[in-house]
């Protein structure tokens, strides 16, 4: 995934303490940038886009849950991997976020290591899966080139056949007229 340039993760929570903390695990390998209210996260990927989202669930005015709705509504947001984050780790929480398109949840109080594995597996995954499109998506062209030549070649073949098989009768129709 090491292509020069530091992918771009959107942190997005209500809480600048909380911030601040995943602003400073996250620095030294990713550009990241930060929102404080779901509003503020769309305007913000509407602009710049990004690699990945960390959405917390419960913030003032609109939530995680509707910020990822959105995102994942739009077809230019919509493959954007998002992490929910939240305090606790309810079960019903997490299965309503994986409903909506999330990737991924973690919780708070962060540990380092496993968030910053998190984000590389899920940005991995995410790259793998554009490459995967992209080859697809090329094969897919080149079979639809390759059957535009098989019917051109078809159709003269048939061209072809019809007119031999014309010559053939117009030769045979001389003959046994003679």
């Amino acid at each position: 995934m090491d292509n020069g340039k530091k992918e771009q993760i959107l942190v997005v929570d209500d809480s600048r303490f909380n911030l601040k903390v995943m602003e400073g695990i996250l620095q030294e390998e990713y550009q990241v940038a930060t929102a404080r209210s779901g509003q503020e996260c769309l305007d913000y990927i509407e602009q710049y886009g990004a690699d990945l989202i960390f959405l917390d669930i419960v913030m003032k005015g609109m939530d995680g849950y509707e910020v990822c709705k959105r995102l994942k509504q739009s077809p230019i947001t919509k493959d954007i991997p998002a992490i929910f984050v939240r305090a606790a780790s309810e079960t019903d929480e997490k299965l309503a976020g994986f409903a909506l398109g999330a990737v991924d949840y973690v919780t708070k109080p962060y540990q380092q290591d496993e968030l910053l594995a998190c984000v590389h597996t899920h940005l991995e995954l995410h790259c793998l899966r554009h490459k995967l499109e992209t080859a697809v998506e090329q094969r897919t062209k080149q079979l639809v080139a390759s059957h535009r030549e098989t019917i051109v070649t078809m159709t003269r073949v048939a061209a072809y056949k019809d007119e031999a098989t014309g010559a053939h009768v117009a030769r045979v129709s001389h003959y046994t007229t003679e």
